[in-house]
């Protein structure tokens, strides 16, 4: 059964539901596109919506897909980086965690926000963390054949916090809202560039027909002049093809066929590890009853926006109440006015 089957959607599009967020889509869409090209100019935001209301449904689809992974909302707060593995692995300490969410750029412009301001000291802020997952080895001391033994290789599991949070809200259904959205924009400059690469091999070519076309206008020789114009008619007819694509309604036509692909831009893949609090990966045949080690399932995903280049992530929703937050942000700028005067 094909994802928009098992979405209800079928091949009727009235059967998709218009809602707020989807409209959200559309026009960020819309602008972006508008932006950089004239392609979709002939549609207004209305239409472009309708047009392409199942694609877009189908990237949202796509996207709660791969959020449906992500493991349970992480409290962030000074008690769970004691008892949470997954936290204690995130941040290095329980004051690197309180200095990273008070020096976030995106926390910091956050609290100027209504949204923020309004809401009460002890309800939580929901956000988007984005680190990298990392592992690395060191000798250590461990237990072989009931023996310890000095100087043994041991794997260590640990992340890099690339920044604190690309999304936040005041709910969580408010936080993967915009998700949805950071979704739609990746994919629409993801289709940009592709415009973009044909305009270009169209000016390319273009260029490569003139200068062949002056080759002839010099040239006397009979075998070296059919060469050319066999050249010439070649370029032309690569020149004519692009030129077909690069119409508004062939446009508006692969952007249907490139937001149905949407799933192969961002995939992922569920890690397991059994580690102890310091991050040390056990054999995961090893007794999961020790209470010293601790079993730790994420997504690791996969993102493809770019060209020829693909990078690995791991993402989790973190929460951390507003109370904390302002900690946060008053403790690092006491520590910023206290480094003016050194």
């Amino acid at each position: 059964m094909g994802l928009l089957s098992f979405l209800g959607f079928g091949n009727n599009k009235n059967k998709v539901e218009i809602t707020d967020n989807l409209i959200a889509a559309a026009q960020l869409a819309k602008t972006e596109l508008d932006n950089k090209n004239n392609y979709f100019k002939t549609l207004d935001n209305e239409d472009f919506c309708k047009k392409y209301a199942v694609e877009l449904a189908q990237v949202f689809a796509c996207c709660d897909t791969l959020m449906s992974k992500i493991p349970n909302v992480l409290e962030l707060n000074k008690n769970n980086f004691n008892t949470q593995p997954l936290i204690h692995l995130l941040f290095a300490s329980a004051d690197d965690m309180f200095n990273i969410i008070g020096a976030s750029d995106s926390m910091r412009n956050f609290a100027n926000n209504n949204e923020y301001i309004f809401l009460p000291d002890e309800n939580n802020i929901y956000a988007f963390l984005i680190a990298d997952k990392k592992i690395k080895k060191q000798f250590g001391v461990a237990e072989v054949d009931g023996k310890i033994v000095n100087d043994v290789m041991q794997n260590i599991l640990y992340f890099e916090n690339e920044y604190f949070a690309t999304a936040m809200a005041t709910d969580l259904e408010k936080l993967k809202n915009k998700l949805r959205l950071r979704f739609v924009f990746l994919l629409i400059q993801k289709y940009i560039k592709t415009i973009e690469i044909l305009q270009q091999q169209k000016e390319n070519l273009r260029s490569q027909i003139e200068l062949e076309k002056s080759k002839l206008l010099v040239n006397k020789n009979l075998p070296e002049i059919t060469i050319i114009q066999k050249n010439v008619d070649e370029l032309d007819t690569k020149y004519k093809e692009i030129s077909k694509i690069l119409t508004p309604e062939n446009q508006q036509q692969e952007l249907h066929k490139f937001l149905q692909n949407c799933n192969s831009f961002m995939s992922e893949q569920n890690m397991n590890y059994k580690v102890n609090a310091m991050g040390l990966i056990y054999d995961e045949n090893i007794d999961s009853n020790n209470n010293e080690i601790m079993e730790l399932d994420f997504p690791e995903f996969t993102l493809n926006f770019e060209e020829n280049n693909s990078t690995n992530k791991v993402g989790f929703f973190v929460a951390i109440t507003k109370k904390d937050i302002k900690y946060c942000i008053e403790k690092v700028n006491v520590i910023r006015s206290k480094s003016r005067f050194v």
